[in-house]
């Protein structure tokens, strides 16, 4: 696909400008930059052109917090099913008509602003914490998968399992970490540039 001089420059400001919300508040960017450049291309070109950036981004952000061992061993199981949950996102979204899921971005991304206004708990994410880690996990990461917008599933999970600001940063950073290396090399074996 060719991309015009004025794409590649609004590209540059909506990844700078995104960037910068990540910066200050530890999350962020794809949920920003991804439906930003999915108004003017494809939902499946829009991943791709922010997925290295997230990566990058991710493990900044997980460095700057410290203590970038003890994270991976608190969360690296919710890590990993988000991974296996955005592989399978991933190829949803690569076989498909991605357009459709400009739709489910939308909706994902009405639901996370909305959520802060609705008052629901859910005590069975902290009496049972190994299938709450897996549904989450596996949701955030097909959500994520198909249409980058994984923050608003682990925001939930960190919630109802009372994480600190600093562990919600620092888990949905390693989960969106992990689902974009796997998605990038999901990109890169099926040849999408």
């Amino acid at each position: 696909m060719e991309f015009t001089t004025e794409f590649l420059i609004f590209t540059s400001i909506v990844i700078f400008l995104s960037a910068l919300v990540q910066a200050t508040i530890g999350f962020g960017f794809p949920m920003i930059a991804t439906p930003l450049l999915a108004m003017v291309t494809d939902m499946k070109t829009a991943v791709i052109y922010v997925a290295i950036p997230t990566l990058v981004l991710n493990l900044s952000v997980l460095i700057i917090e410290g203590n970038f061992l003890q994270t991976i061993k608190r969360f690296y199981l919710l890590a990993i099913i988000a991974m296996i949950g955005s592989a399978i996102g991933t190829q949803i979204l690569i076989y498909s008509n991605s357009e459709i899921f400009k739709f489910l971005l939308a909706i994902s991304i009405l639901f996370y602003l909305f959520s802060q206004k609705i008052s629901f708990e859910m005590p069975w994410v902290r009496s049972k914490p190994n299938l709450a880690t897996l549904i989450f996990g596996l949701s955030a990461g097909v959500i994520g998968g198909l249409t980058n917008v994984m923050a608003l599933v682990l925001i939930i999970y960190s919630l109802e399992s009372r994480h600190s600001k600093k562990e919600i940063i620092q888990s949905t950073n390693l989960c969106f970490m992990f689902g974009k290396i796997i998605q990038i090399a999901i990109f890169i074996a099926h040849g999408s540039s």
